[in-house]
């Protein structure tokens, strides 16, 4: 016997045969790893290979290993509704089979064909999509799952070829429905090894000597190897096949992460504080440990516990804005999770040490955890005035008050005056606004993709049609920052002039340095927006916090417009 346990028959072929190695896929590499390939099929002339699946009870698991024979109602097509009819003497029945037979096979991948009229693609199961509650991704064709944190989880990859599935999520499912899936292979190759000679060797050749094989199996596969070994013309080679099975089992139930077999919570340990010693203080985020005051249940660090945390860890959410949003106290993925937060600090971001173990899930507590450092001065005035004192507070961070005071204004000088001073902004340019902040990063690229947004939401979002509208004897040609300018002089407002230049210089310095290649027209916008005199992130608070004063002297200015009417 060979390393794969059968006769001299199958050793023969190594020299000329790629069944050996396939062989020792399928006993030895299906079914371990991470992700499974659970359809294949590669076209080769006569010479082609299809990989195979079908979902079975898992009390006939043991069955279905008897003979290589037996699952070949599961061959690739199969699975499609379909009826069926019994005789009884003069009286026949039908029965109509949902999966088109009757051995209780189920489909885990669909091959879909249209005769030619239209092309065929492959598809997984409904139900198992359905199980994990999949997103057809419609750039790739990958379906993924979204995790508790709101990640991106490819489970399956999908093609025309091929399919495969992360095992994980494939053996969950079979866990929970009490199945197993079997793999099955079907290859073909000719060889010109003297088959004929090497059919003396075994019994196992049907009466008149045109087909040979052998079969061997372990404990949860079963391979055969066939061929004809007389072809019909001298000097051909004989055709070789190879077909076999493999059990994939599921997980148990209470290890499947599915109600109720729902896996224990985990909870993070954050530092808390400094030992004497200089060490790092950490605690469990667990509510059930923390002291009841406030919230905790158990005999551990309060509930209110302040834990800190780099501002780089927002990062993350900004960068995504069609999955997260960051606001005023708060941080949230969708409906899946929403986190209160203290980002009105103006070199860290501060959460309650219970809130982080109350409202994130284990993934997302990992990732915060890799950004906590140890305790740094207080909470900022704004949170300890609402969470401690119960009161109502105004961020005191100018992109807080900025984001927070744009659309009140829009909505008041429109209610008030009877027109919008600022467009609305399209639904691709939300994240503008949304996206506004002092960047963690000191860096003249951070604070450019700030005066962008900027200059977006104030500059080239002012009503120009509106402002003519109002100045009807305005020249045509007037840019709209200059007809804002004449349209406030022209109702008395005196005072403007500082908050017209500052507009005047964010569009500067915006088309200096992000819109055109840098320059010497650069060098000058960039010393008058102050870049020269101080870092790049206290140039953007500095800049944020005119563009709130802008929007604060606009605010005030329009009962002084209205009653000039």
């Amino acid at each position: 016997m060979n390393s794969l346990g059968c006769s001299s028959i199958l050793e023969a072929l190594v020299e000329q045969s790629r069944f050996v190695d396939l062989a020792k896929e399928v006993r030895d590499e299906w079914g371990r790893g991470e992700w499974l390939t659970v359809y294949n099929h590669v076209p080769a002339g006569g010479e082609g290979t299809w990989v195979f699946c079908a979902l079975l009870p898992q009390s006939d698991a043991e069955h279905v290993l008897k003979s290589t024979e037996s699952m070949w109602a599961a061959s690739p097509g199969f699975g499609a509704p379909a009826c069926s009819q019994a005789h009884e003497g003069d009286t026949s029945r039908v029965t109509y089979d949902r999966f088109g037979n009757s051995e209780g096979l189920e489909p885990l991948v669909l091959l879909r064909r249209f005769d030619g009229v239209k092309p065929p693609y492959v598809e997984v199961s409904e139900e198992f999509r359905l199980f994990h509650n999949l997103y057809s991704d419609p750039h790739t064709g990958a379906l993924v799952k979204v995790t508790d944190s709101g990640a991106d989880r490819p489970v399956a990859e999908v093609s025309t070829e091929q399919v495969r599935l992360r095992a994980l999520e494939l053996r969950q499912f079979l866990g929970i429905r009490d199945m197993v899936l079997v793999l099955a292979v079907e290859a073909f190759q000719t060889v010109h090894a003297p088959l004929a000679e090497l059919a003396r060797e075994t019994t196992n050749r049907d009466a008149d000597g045109h087909l040979l094989w052998e079969d061997y199996a372990g404990e949860d596969w079963v391979l055969r190897w066939d061929a004809v070994p007389e072809p019909e013309e001298e000097g051909e080679a004989s055709c070789c096949r190879l077909v076999g099975k493999k059990l994939i089992r599921g997980l148990p139930k209470e290890d499947c992460d599915f109600w109720p077999y729902e896996l224990p919570d985990r909870f993070a340990e954050f530092i808390v504080g400094v030992r004497e010693d200089g060490r790092p203080l950490e605690h469990t985020c667990d509510p059930s440990s923390l002291h009841p005051a406030m919230g905790g249940s158990g005999r551990g660090a309060a509930f209110l516990t302040p834990v800190f945390f780099r501002r780089e860890v927002l990062d993350r959410y900004y960068g995504d804005e069609s999955r997260y949003r960051v606001v005023d106290g708060y941080v949230h993925c969708g409906a899946l999770w929403g986190l209160p937060i203290d980002n009105d600090l103006p070199d860290h971001v501060a959460v309650f040490l219970g809130d982080l173990g109350r409202h994130l899930p284990y993934e997302e507590q990992q990732y915060w955890r890799g950004h906590n450092v140890a305790p740094e001065g207080r909470l900022s005035k704004t949170s300890l005035k609402r969470n401690i004192l119960g009161r109502f507070a105004n961020a005191e961070s100018p992109d807080l008050q900025f984001r927070a005071q744009y659309p009140a204004l829009s909505t008041k000088w429109r209610e008030v005056l009877g027109w919008p001073l600022f467009l609305e902004l399209d639904a691709d340019d939300a994240y503008a606004l949304e996206c506004l902040r002092v960047p963690s990063a000191d860096s003249v690229g951070a604070f450019d993709q700030q005066a962008l947004f900027l200059a977006k939401l104030l500059a080239d979002s002012l009503n120009k049609d509106g402002l003519k509208a109002a100045m009807p004897g305005a020249p045509a040609n007037t840019p709209t920052i200059g007809l804002l300018d004449q349209y406030l002089a022209e109702r008395g407002l005196d005072d403007r002039t500082p908050h017209v230049a500052f507009l005047r210089g964010l569009q500067t310095y915006r088309s200096a340095s992000v819109a055109h290649r840098k320059g010497a027209n650069y060098r000058k916008a960039r010393q008058a927006i102050g870049l020269d005199a101080a870092t790049p992130s206290d140039t953007c608070r500095a800049t944020l916090t005119r563009a709130v004063a802008l929007l604060q002297y606009l605010d005030a200015a329009i009962e002084r417009i209205a009653g000039a009417g």
